[in-house]
């Protein structure tokens, strides 16, 4: 069984569990790993962590299924800036360019996961109060996923507080010190949310992030 396949059991159980509790699952987003050949074929298993999904739909033609979605288009600014920002660490941070063929840009989003800590679908600004009560009440859900993944990285896209103690991470970086944790064998990247985050100087900040982690392998 691939992995997607036991994302989707897990998502089920989710799904039921909301039952349960009288949680409406409408709106419920699944995502995990958006095209599972390339992510496996890729140098590195990446997973970006974000807080939730803007408006997804889930009556459409996707069903609520982002990995569909990701594999099938490139739209809107945060899934270009998602791409880039993947194409920049599987390959090393190659020379800046201000413009990257949107087809190697969606090749480099294939290869990646992406995980909402809230699945049920939100609007144009996150509640943190909700993002961080929502993460709590589901935290052994997100842990499998986090697990059937299996990412080598993980990239904390303003989410690092969270994941300070899903994942037992040393805590928020302090003043001087390094944004980014290996546990269990796994890096961890503290950076910003990736809206209007995509020009030379966020890419000078991964970049150097990056090769600062790795100086600590």
């Amino acid at each position: 069984m691939g992995k997607n396949e036991l994302l989707d059991e897990l998502f089920d159980q989710w799904k039921t569990e909301y039952r349960k509790k009288g949680i409406t699952i409408e709106g419920f987003s699944k995502d995990g790993i958006v095209n599972e050949n390339s992510f496996i074929k890729a140098k590195c298993r990446i997973l970006f962590v974000l807080r939730e999904t803007n408006d997804f739909p889930s009556s459409n033609y996707y069903q609520g299924d982002l990995r569909k979605f990701l594999n099938d288009t490139l739209k809107y600014q945060i899934w270009f800036t998602i791409g880039r920002w993947a194409y920049w660490l599987l390959n090393d941070f190659p020379t800046y360019k201000n413009n990257v063929d949107a087809n190697i840009v969606h090749d480099s989003l294939r290869q990646i996961a992406i995980l909402n800590l809230k699945k049920l679908t939100g609007h144009s600004w996150s509640d943190l109060d909700e993002i961080n009560e929502t993460s709590h009440r589901d935290r052994e859900f997100i842990k499998k996923e986090v697990d059937i993944i299996d990412p080598h990285v993980v990239v904390a896209c303003g989410t690092w507080s969270h994941l300070v103690w899903l994942s037992d991470l040393e805590g928020l970086p302090a003043e001087g010190k390094p944004p980014f944790s290996y546990t269990k064998n796994r890096l961890y990247l503290c950076t910003r949310h990736p809206v209007r985050a995509n020009d030379r100087k966020t890419y000078n900040e991964l970049k150097k992030l990056w090769e600062r982690a790795k100086e600590h392998e």
